[in-house]
């Protein structure tokens, strides 16, 4: 659940500064513990995503 909500802070954070989600949301699951610095899952996470949704994009302002 948590992931989650980083998930959603990510997302909203990564359209404010125009920059794809995974540059926001993989150093905060190294920052709360999800994974280490290689991307190497340390606890068992889960997040939902829209069907359209792409992490490595700049997400649009109807996705935010």
């Amino acid at each position: 659940m948590k992931a989650q909500k980083l998930f959603e802070q990510a997302k909203s954070m990564a359209y404010k500064k125009q920059v794809t989600i995974n540059e926001i949301y993989e150093p905060l699951l190294v920052k709360h513990g999800y994974q280490d610095a290689k991307g190497i899952a340390l606890k068992t996470f889960d997040i939902v995503i829209g069907f359209n949704d792409d992490l490595d994009a700049i997400p649009k302002e109807e996705d935010s």
